[in-house]
């Protein structure tokens, strides 16, 4: 599913590697978390995998397809293959979160009715089906956090990338929103969770645990 070969990522000529030379296999159906402390590059290992940056080194393939030689217009199709979680929600402040969710499946091609649906039984999950009408704006950051999964999950990928998908959420919450990875993975999907919360390595029994540090990558066991 993903695979890192002598990776390297240097943001400027001559600047400091945020990650350096390495080597990686995630395989299909795994659930990985990914943790280091902050600045490490987290963030940027998974912008890597959505295309929204390219290696300075090395090569990169997710689902098949390697990042370093697909052209930009191509892009947009790699990504409407995943779940994208991203920590500053990244949502259409000017939309209802009905819209916000249902986007996805517009552009996967469902009909207006049957992306509707869908979303409202996906806002449904995360508690949220009484403000589907709701603009985004208008929400707490909680709440469009939940909506945030939501619209990661509601076109069943088969691999979902999660940036700190609990930071802005109560232990309750949080909670349930790892229940709804963890249903994902139990339907076949691949997930990556970056995260620095130590309290949420221990929801998901036998994930595998990746740290990021000083550039390198340890692997960890549970």
């Amino acid at each position: 599913m993903i695979i890192f070969q002598q990776l390297s990522k240097r943001y400027s000529n001559g600047g400091a590697l945020v990650l350096d030379k390495l080597s990686l296999h995630i395989k299909a159906g795994q659930f990985v978390f990914l943790t280091g402390p902050s600045g490490a590059g987290k963030t940027t290992f998974l912008r890597l995998l959505y295309g929204a940056e390219l290696p300075s080194q090395g090569t990169l393939k997710v689902g098949g397809a390697s990042l370093g030689g697909l052209s930009p217009r191509k892009i947009p199709q790699l990504r409407r293959k995943l779940g994208i979680i991203f920590q500053d929600f990244r949502l259409v402040s000017g939309r209802t979160i009905l819209e916000n969710v249902a986007w996805p499946l517009h552009l996967a091609g469902s009909s207006t009715r049957q992306a509707g649906q869908a979303a409202w039984q996906m806002l449904a999950k995360v508690g949220l089906q009484d403000k589907a009408g709701s603009l985004a704006r208008d929400l707490s950051g909680g709440e469009q956090q939940r909506v945030a999964v939501a619209r990661a999950l509601v076109t069943r990928p088969p691999l979902l990338l999660a940036d700190e998908p609990t930071g802005n959420l109560d232990p309750e919450n949080a909670r349930e929103v790892m229940s709804l990875l963890l249903e994902a993975h139990g339907q076949g999907a691949t997930v990556l969770v970056a995260t620095h919360d130590p309290l949420l390595l221990g929801l998901v029994q036998g994930a595998r645990r990746l740290r990021l540090e000083a550039g390198g990558l340890i692997e960890e066991w549970s």
